[in-house]
């Protein structure tokens, strides 16, 4: 009898633990869904728990499944950085590997108790989304097999040359793939299931849900030797433009003599040149007198 009582005891602990008192509350950047039943009875929906509650009358035996509604973020980066996964490998439509880093950011569409229920029972349960990681295996589940689909059909549309040098090239690339990130996860998710919204969201009467925020980064070839190559061609080619400048303006000074011997001679020519050598070294205080010899030439004294 006295192993039953306290068998007694420990169950009404468990529940009393369990149950907090059939009271629960929330933190300002979370609501709860509230559920009742379990092992013995079917889960059912039973209530809502907005961002701040407090202390609130949930039912005994029913659970909490909270959830975070400030913005979340789900990044692909390479080893060092800040990143959930690694850059997205795509080979391009000339056979070449490249890497692409992105963002996304967004929002729970939490101020809609509908849409957060429905949320729930389709993914978040699943995953246990609720969960810190449960919340990574989501997104690793749900957002990166599409948005590698993504990127990876837009790859194949460019070439690796584009991608990495053109502006253009890679605001269409960016554009195409956000346009086919977001249809991926409309097949997947379900049409009309607005479980995301962009970062500007803030549940407040007449804050729009809108889209989600997602940005691509400059692709890079996954081989480092090529990168190299592109700078050396780069080098070179900045070399080669240097010397033709140099050969121009070597040129343009030899065209300018030629035109001045053509128009005084050559003997003339000699002399004006080292007048002007002469007036520079005037200008630049080298010269302090000149002398003018028997035949009216203006010479510069020699040092002491």
């Amino acid at each position: 009898m006295g192993r039953d009582r306290r068998f007694v005891v420990v169950a009404l602990s468990a529940l009393l633990l369990s149950g907090a008192c059939g009271r629960s509350g929330s933190e300002i950047n979370e609501i709860g869904l509230i559920y009742e039943g379990g092992a013995i009875q079917e889960k059912t929906f039973k209530g809502f728990l907005r961002p701040g509650s407090t202390w609130e009358k949930v039912g005994w035996g029913s659970t909490v499944y909270r959830y975070r509604i400030d913005q979340r973020s789900f990044l692909a980066a390479p080893e060092g950085k800040r990143r959930d996964v690694p850059p997205v490998q795509i080979v391009t439509a000339d056979d070449v590997r490249m890497l692409v880093e992105f963002q996304m950011y967004f929002k729970l569409h939490w101020n809609d108790e509908k849409v957060m229920r429905q949320f729930h029972e389709n993914l978040g349960v699943k995953t246990k989304a609720y969960e810190d990681e449960g919340w990574r295996q989501m997104l690793l589940e749900y957002f990166a097999p599409q948005i590698e689909r993504a990127l990876e059909a837009v790859g194949l549309k460019h070439n690796w040359r584009d991608l990495y040098a053109s502006e253009e090239a890679r605001v269409g690339f960016q554009n195409e793939a956000v346009e086919r990130v977001k249809e991926n996860l409309r097949e997947v998710i379900g049409v009309g299931a607005d479980y995301f919204c962009g970062p500007s969201y803030t549940g407040e009467e007449g804050s729009e849900c809108g889209e989600f925020t997602f940005t691509v980064g400059k692709p890079e070839p996954a081989n480092a030797d090529i990168i190299r190559a592109i700078e050396a061609e780069q080098t070179a080619a900045a070399a080669t433009i240097a010397q033709q400048q140099a050969n121009a303006r070597i040129n343009a000074e030899i065209k300018g003599e030629q035109d001045i011997v053509a128009l005084y001679g050559p003997a003339l020519a000699v002399e004006r040149e080292k007048n002007k050598l002469l007036q520079q070294a005037i200008e630049s205080g080298k010269v302090s007198q000149i002398i003018i010899d028997n035949s009216g030439r203006a010479v510069a004294p020699g040092r002491q």
